[in-house]
């Protein structure tokens, strides 16, 4: 049983103190330097490891990857096969470097055939504890820099009623501070929680963050293929043209190429990083953005979205201000990314609360690690 905010942060603020957290990252350090270190697996996060490994002056000796080889350009380290990882690299330690936990499982697996122990084979909660805020967004706070945050999460433990919402809360905090792992939803899909969601035939969904349609088609699958429209918003031109292809067997899907926002107004970006492609002011790339209300302004109210989802990358709360005349209206199933900045946990409900005050409100979370935490207001 979880007891007030005072006393289980009393409990995180006594673990830091302690000191043991940066003892056991500097054993794993002195671990994994007791023999050249390879990096297995050159996706999403093979680079960012490999930087944040460097920032802690852990020098890899090469990638591995099953379906490519050649010279990484980014970091001028070799590709190589895992067969050349067996013959060569035999005695090296090897770390995971893929997050998903099912291609980690079968990595390990496979370095296992290959001959490797136990001992000489990292997983990708090893880097995680590596991670830092320079290299990798969100997953990282100084002490002092979560301090800053810290009335807001107190709300937020409080506001929440569930025991599921509240541990979450407080996993966020642990991983920000100590890169600890989250114990988190295996089987349920993010999005479509049964315990929070129903689903009607005439369902207009609105898709945030399109990326490949991937979500998308995961709704009409949930309902049949029996809902009114789709919709989906996305800034990068790649994804909008994959999400046409994958998404042109259904009917009635609209897509958008522009970002969700306050208003309708042009932007600066950084496009082409695939679900992570992002408004940002420093980017160098112009976009478009629109507001849900604005959108959707001429249409008639059973043409409004009933179900709106959010993986935005930061601009959900602007998204959500956005979108106050059809929250008003119709009130719509929420489900909304809250992870891509810390103090999301607590400013999302806020907005909507301010929107309109008789939602009900979860937390779940779908992934090992910082990312992937989801509000769900319905």
């Amino acid at each position: 049983m979880l007891g007030s905010f005072e006393e289980e942060y009393a409990k995180i603020e006594e673990r830091y103190r302690s000191g043991q957290d940066a003892i056991k990252i500097s054993k794993l350090k002195e671990n994994l330097l007791s023999r050249p270190i390879v990096l297995f697996g050159l996706g999403f996060y093979g680079i960012p490891i490999y930087k944040n490994f460097v920032s802690h002056e852990i020098y890899p000796r090469c990638f591995c990857d099953s379906k490519k080889t050649g010279c990484e350009q980014k970091t001028g380290l070799r590709i190589i096969s895992p067969e050349e990882l067996k013959n060569k690299y035999y005695n090296s330690n090897v770390v995971i470097s893929v997050a998903n936990p099912k291609n980690q499982e079968s990595i390990y697996n496979q370095l296992l055939e290959l001959g490797f122990s136990s001992q000489q084979i990292y997983t990708f909660d090893s880097a995680f504890k590596f991670f830092n805020n320079s290299v990798v967004e969100i997953t990282s706070l100084t002490y002092d820099k979560f301090r800053t945050y810290l009335d807001g999460y107190k709300w937020s433990y409080n506001f929440f009623s569930d025991n599921t919402s509240k541990k979450i809360i407080l996993e966020r905090i642990n991983s920000y501070l100590f890169k600890d792992t989250f114990d988190y939803e295996k089987e349920e899909p993010a999005y479509f929680p049964k315990d929070f969601f129903q689903f009607s035939d005439n369902e207009v969904f609105a898709d945030g963050g399109l990326y490949t349609g991937d979500t998308s088609e995961e709704f009409i699958k949930l309902v049949n293929g029996k809902y009114r429209a789709v919709y989906g918003f996305d800034i990068d031109p790649n994804n909008a043209k994959i999400a046409k292809i994958n998404l042109s067997r259904y009917e009635n899907i609209h897509i958008i190429l522009k970002g969700l926002w306050n208003k309708a107004d042009s932007m600066h970006a950084c496009l082409e990083l695939l679900a992570e492609s992002q408004i940002n002011d420093a980017g160098e790339d112009a976009i478009s953005v629109i507001s849900l209300d604005e959108y959707f302004a001429n249409k008639k109210v059973e043409e409004l979205p009933t179900f709106i989802k959010m993986d935005i990358e930061g601009s959900e709360k602007n998204a959500l201000l956005g979108s106050k005349n059809i929250i008003k209206a119709v009130k719509p199933k929420l489900a909304i990314c809250a992870y891509h900045k810390p103090q999301d946990i607590y400013e999302l409900p806020q907005t909507i609360l301010n929107i309109r005050n008789d939602y009900r409100f979860a937390l779940r979370h779908y992934s090992p690690y910082t990312w992937d935490t989801i509000l769900y207001a319905y």
